[in-house]
């Protein structure tokens, strides 16, 4: 409950709107219409689920993890590799659209982009980027997917409206549109 109050203390109303977005300077946790302040979170997590318009059976998954402990122990394209020769035979029939080194704002990371068949025979979409990050809050461990043709509530695969290369622009203009908020330095408690 101290907590809870805490934090309380800390909330306040920033303008989000279609003509004005008020992006706080000091270190904190944004979303629509407020902030929380606080220069010592040592232990943020966040991940959020974004729909894309007219597309519904595709979403954007983020991650943001500035704890060490998320840091994986090999980069995303070894991992990838090493699950490749796990699947075996299955692995033949996903096909990798692309996959290397990419910068996504000030973060270096890596990408890897896959369509694989579902239960139906239809083809979906897997696309992930990743950073590794220093397991702080200025450079968190971040991960990005892209997933079309997911499973509906019922179980049943969508079949994906985007093609190969619709998808590959839809992903491009998703990482292209990321950008690190702008922070000042906390000041010293008093």
């Amino acid at each position: 409950m101290n907590r809870v109050q805490e934090a309380l203390s800390r909330l306040r109303p920033r303008a989000d709107t279609d003509t004005d977005t008020d992006i706080p300077v000091d270190p904190g946790f944004c979303f629509a219409g407020g902030f929380i302040a606080n220069p010592r979170w040592r232990n943020e997590e966040a991940s959020l689920d974004i729909d894309i318009a007219g597309h519904p059976d595709a979403f954007v998954s983020v991650w943001i993890y500035p704890l060490a402990s998320h840091k994986h122990d090999k980069p995303l394209l070894d991992r990838m590799g090493g699950m490749a020769q796990f699947l075996g035979n299955l692995a033949t029939s996903v096909r990798v659209l692309r996959k290397g080194d990419r910068q996504v704002g000030p973060y270096p990371g890596q990408e890897y982009l896959a369509t694989a068949p579902g239960s139906n025979g239809m083809r979906s979409h897997a696309f992930v980027w990743e950073t590794q990050g220093d397991g702080t809050l200025a450079t968190p461990a971040i991960k990005i997917e892209l997933t079309t043709g997911y499973h509906d509530g019922k179980g049943n695969q969508q079949k994906t409206s985007l093609t190969d290369q619709e998808a590959m622009k839809l992903w491009d203009d998703v990482l292209n549109s990321f950008r690190l908020r702008p922070v000042s330095q906390p000041v010293p408690p008093a």
